[in-house]
């Protein structure tokens, strides 16, 4: 007969299935205790150096122009960060395109899609929407390839955002912009596969230009100047600048918009799969919604019709007047069948510390030239 595996180590190993990432974050970071768990960060921390290092010689690599970047074509700014998942990209790829039109630019988003598959991206989805047709996104896994092809439709775009490119180091760029989550700002200290950094801070720091603390509401002050602290001492006189996501407004079916007041009081079941679940329930909750029904899934989660059938079940069950869901997630719900009226989907856009947004803005603008090409 076989033997079940022990939660903990399941929750590693078919972590891409798991519903919840939360016990994986606990696993990482050290919250759960006991022999099992503990012996599963030690063998994570026994691959740990060797992809730090594969890391840091290929950094190496690029910057002794062993291994060289390409140039795209046209002014470029990057949008990434340090860590997988969660940093709250897709809003600042949004505000940023939008003010760089306001300036008379043309700007165009090249994506790599979700695990580097061609076409394939939710975020992409999302930032059409919200965008509409004026401004292009491309996805490809290969930057250069995908700008080329963006420019052969759209030949007026004068200025490419990379979205998550920090670590793509083969597609040049004028300015790294490096976004990180102040409520888990370096990814349990570890790189993976032990915690959930990309590659080592310093180097990652060290390549940035300026550097966005995201949802710096959702933390308190010690902790944000703890942050400022690192990456100054890590790298003197990088620019830091401070932001908070907030919800918009609510869309429903079929096209109609809701303040966030509307939220206030109702009775809600609330799902999503996104790299940092809590932070949405946080805006739900911070806009008075009464969370009366929670499901957290894996980041890009595909959801099957049995899913959805079981969270309107769910629903009912909690006496939840409507479900909330993330416009992401909604990307990802066409092919399936549900009653649509009862789905509101969320906006979220991103909130800078008052005259950062010019501040960093400037220096993008400085950066990539300050009359459009």
């Amino acid at each position: 007969m076989k033997r079940a595996l022990p939660d903990d180590v399941k929750c590693f190993l078919i972590a891409p299935m798991s519903r919840d990432d939360h016990a994986i974050h606990d696993l990482l970071s050290g919250r759960r205790r006991g022999v099992l768990p503990g012996a599963t960060r030690a063998a994570l921390g026994l691959i740990e150096p060797l992809y730090a290092h594969v890391m840091r010689v290929r950094n190496a690599m690029y910057d002794r122009n062993t291994l060289r970047a390409r140039a795209l074509g046209r002014p470029t700014v990057s949008v990434g960060n340090l860590t997988t998942g969660g940093t709250g990209k897709t809003p600042v790829v949004a505000w940023l395109a939008g003010e760089l039109l306001l300036s008379g630019r043309r700007p165009g988003v090249l994506m790599r899609g979700y695990k580097g598959r061609d076409g394939a991206s939710d975020e992409a989805d999302e930032l059409r929407s919200r965008l509409g047709p004026v401004v292009p996104v491309q996805v490809d896994s290969d930057r250069s390839r995908g700008a080329k092809a963006l420019l052969a439709r759209w030949p007026e775009v004068n200025v490419f955002l990379l979205d998550d490119a920090h670590q793509h180091r083969r597609a040049g760029r004028d300015f790294n912009l490096v976004l990180i989550d102040a409520t888990n700002p370096f990814g349990f200290d570890h790189v993976l596969p032990r915690g959930l950094l990309r590659e080592p801070v310093d180097g990652g720091l060290r390549r940035a230009s300026a550097v966005l603390l995201t949802k710096v509401d959702q933390t308190d002050e010690s902790a944000v100047g703890a942050i400022r602290r690192r990456v100054e001492s890590t790298v003197p006189g990088l620019a830091v600048f401070e932001s908070s996501h907030d919800l918009i407004r609510l869309r429903g079916h079929p096209g109609g918009w809701h303040e966030t007041s509307w939220l206030k009081g109702r009775s809600i079941s609330a799902f999503c799969g996104i790299g940092n679940p809590l932070s949405f329930r946080r805006l739900l909750e911070r806009a008075g919604a009464q969370v009366v029904g929670w499901n957290a899934f894996t980041d890009h989660h595909r959801y099957t019709q049995t899913e959805i059938d079981r969270l309107y079940q769910s629903a009912d069950m909690s006496g939840a007047e409507i479900l909330v869901t993330t416009a992401k997630d909604a990307a990802r719900l066409h092919s399936l069948s549900f009653d649509r009226s009862r789905l509101r989907v969320t906006e979220v856009g991103v909130k800078f510390l008052p005259g950062d947004d010019q501040r960093l803005l400037e220096r993008i603008v400085r950066a990539i030239g300050r009359q459009p090409v």
